[in-house]
């Protein structure tokens, strides 16, 4: 089939609207419906590797803090592929990991990217929602807490309006040996106007009475 010239140019025209509204913000959940308790404090930092058109590398810190005993607050900043990103969420979980019963709560914020499309440098505001449901096994190698999301958005950018989706499956490890150091490996899929991704992650717990410690 031969397209002529008129169609070529609004095919054309299309792609590149598709290619330019998904988002470029830095995207990913990293966390699990479990919460600090009160005067603990974690630290998180996590490598992305972007997997679809839009490939690169960011890398993200994560400073968690107890909020009330059914809720936590964070504090995230990231870079690299994304020039820079800021953001802080509010995490409730009214229904807790119990024998039976999975944790489910929702991680709410708002965050602020900086990044280059077409040698142009855009700033982006979201409001972000990550609903979250997770699940802790004990096992031989330690404690598994597998953990799902569906996050989604309201991002603002040069007058533009996307509404950015992800699946999002992960697992955060703590081994036996360590028990204030976990590690965590996180997949995201791209449903509307956002991206795909896989991240590694490693989350330190402490709190300022016995300082950091591993064992």
């Amino acid at each position: 089939m031969v397209l002529d010239k008129p169609t070529t140019r609004i095919l054309v025209v299309v792609v590149s609207l598709f290619v330019a509204i998904k988002a470029n913000a830095l995207y990913s959940v990293m966390d699990t419906g479990d919460l600090l308790p009160e005067g603990q404090f974690r630290a998180n930092l996590e490598t992305q590797l972007i997997t679809d058109h839009d490939d690169g590398v960011n890398l993200m810190g994560r400073f968690d803090s107890w909020f009330s005993d059914d809720s936590n607050i964070r504090g995230v900043v990231g870079f690299g592929t994304t020039d820079l990103y800021l953001a802080g969420f509010y995490k409730w979980v009214p229904y807790p990991d119990a024998e039976g019963q999975p944790a489910i709560g929702i991680a709410a914020g708002l965050s602020y990217a900086r990044y280059e499309i077409e040698e142009e440098t855009l700033g982006e505001l979201s409001l972000r929602f990550h609903p979250i449901i997770s699940k802790k096994f004990v096992v031989d190698m330690g404690e598994l807490t597998p953990y799902g999301s569906l996050p989604f958005g309201i991002a603002s950018r040069d007058g533009e309006t996307d509404f950015p989706v992800q699946a999002v499956g992960g697992v955060e490890w703590k081994t036996s040996q360590w028990q204030k150091l976990t590690f965590s490996a996180e997949v995201g899929f791209n449903v509307n106007e956002a991206f795909s991704y896989f991240s590694l992650g490693a989350q330190l717990y402490f709190d300022w009475e016995n300082g950091i410690v591993l064992e």
